[in-house]
């Protein structure tokens, strides 16, 4: 199957915010995606949030370093050397990003599923699918008419499933 043959079966809760908070938006999707961490009988959290905090920590040291912004060595006025705390740096804002959008990715996945919220499909389908093009412009083409310049039209009951494809053709090559 698809891979979404399981979500479908299990049906989909309305995850649809009370506020836009991307913390509350991954607490409130891995609560149905079965995505959080349990540290405690009263504490848990989602996956994404913690990895967010970690990652975020792990940038905010990386800034301090002096040879992330600038080349210690030389007093050239020219761009920085790319030193290997710079390399470092680059790559955990990388992997910062790419957290910040799984929870928009699920609240997309939610908001095709329940498909009457389509100023919500929208939105997510804004954040997500523009990002989409580096990977396929056909594929890209297809989400962009179909969830952005014409999601008025968009009938979650026949269209989810091929929507959801592209979708996951898109997702897999970036990981």
């Amino acid at each position: 199957g698809s891979g979404f043959d399981d979500v479908e079966s299990e049906g989909m809760a309305d995850l649809r915010p009370h506020g836009f908070l991307l913390y509350d938006l991954a607490e409130r999707s891995s609560n149905y995606f079965g995505t959080s961490l349990t540290f405690s009988d009263i504490r848990k959290e989602a996956f994404v949030n913690t990895q967010v905090r970690t990652l975020h920590q792990k940038a905010s040291l990386l800034i301090l370093e002096p040879s992330t912004c600038h080349n210690s060595d030389t007093e050239s006025t020219d761009l920085p050397a790319k030193s290997s705390s710079y390399q470092e740096f680059y790559k955990t804002i990388q992997q910062l990003i790419s957290q910040m959008q799984i929870p928009l990715i699920q609240h997309l996945i939610n908001a095709l599923y329940i498909g009457d919220d389509k100023e919500g499909i929208k939105i997510y389908a804004m954040s997500i699918v523009p990002q989409l093009i580096s990977v396929s412009k056909t594929v890209h083409g297809y989400l962009q008419s179909m969830l952005i310049d014409n999601v008025g039209s968009y009938d979650a009951e026949k269209d989810f499933t091929n929507v959801m494809k592209a979708l996951y053709s898109t997702l897999v090559p970036i990981g």
